[in-house]
């Protein structure tokens, strides 16, 4: 970590560039016209449920999952493109908070964390994804985080108590206390890829780029990576 930033300093740091992202991606959601596509989406999650997943299935470039999100969002932000583009801004924010706290954990350096957060928070594509009522920058955040919790599933140790397990849930259920770290992290990355997949169907090529990664790193890690892969793959069957 650099000794510039730590502590109360990092947290400040992060903070003002959230509320940087926050504020960029507020006033874009606001002034920016509607675009045709965001139409769609307000077409299809203004629908009762059955017939939102009915339409989704007709889109061909983005699975469904989008719109669900979409549409158990629709109590609180309406179902006006404007009102839907809250997915957006909310994924967009949760993607500089991210980035910091991966960059952070990757290359153990607080300023270049910052400094990649707020590059992201200042994109000017990021910021047109985090306006738009489409599935683009929630696409963007699930696969940040499928790679995070895939890299630290390789270079967890092997022991146990790695990850830390609310102790009313350990007492409950002790065995998932003695889970090794790496079983939790391929759990999260079958979570967050499964959801990648079912957002946008580009996220295919980021698994299977994984493959080749798994390989180099290690024969013990394949299974692993089979099994989660595996969960990715049934969780998308629904929408074969």
């Amino acid at each position: 970590m650099s000794p510039a930033v730590s502590g109360r300093r990092w947290r400040l740091g992060l903070l003002a560039v959230v509320l940087l992202a926050v504020a960029l991606r507020t006033y874009s959601a606001i002034t920016e016209a509607v675009e045709r596509d965001e139409l769609f989406t307000a077409e299809v999650v203004s629908q009762p449920l059955p017939k939102v997943v009915g339409l989704a299935l007709w889109d061909s470039v983005h699975p469904p999952l989008y719109y669900l999100v979409a549409k158990a969002l629709s109590p609180i932000s309406g179902t006006t493109p404007e009102g839907l583009r809250l997915l957006s801004v909310l994924s967009g924010v949760a993607l500089v908070t991210c980035v910091a706290l991966v960059a952070r954990s990757l290359l153990a350096d607080s300023v270049l964390a910052l400094l990649a957060a707020a590059l992201v928070a200042l994109s000017d594509w990021q910021i047109l994804c985090s306006h738009y009522a489409r599935s683009y920058s929630s696409y963007d955040l699930l696969v940040l985080l499928a790679g995070a919790a895939a890299w630290k599933a390789l270079a967890a140790p092997e022991s146990p108590a790695s990850v830390r397990v609310p102790p009313p849930v350990a007492a409950r259920l002790p065995a998932l206390a003695r889970l090794p770290a790496h079983v939790w992290f391929w759990l999260a990355y079958a979570l967050a890829a499964g959801a990648a997949v079912n957002t946008e169907y580009d996220a295919w090529v980021y698994v299977a780029v994984m493959f080749p990664v798994v390989v180099w790193t290690g024969r013990r890690h394949v299974v692993r990576w089979l099994v989660a892969t595996s969960a990715v793959v049934a969780s998308f069957v629904p929408w074969v």
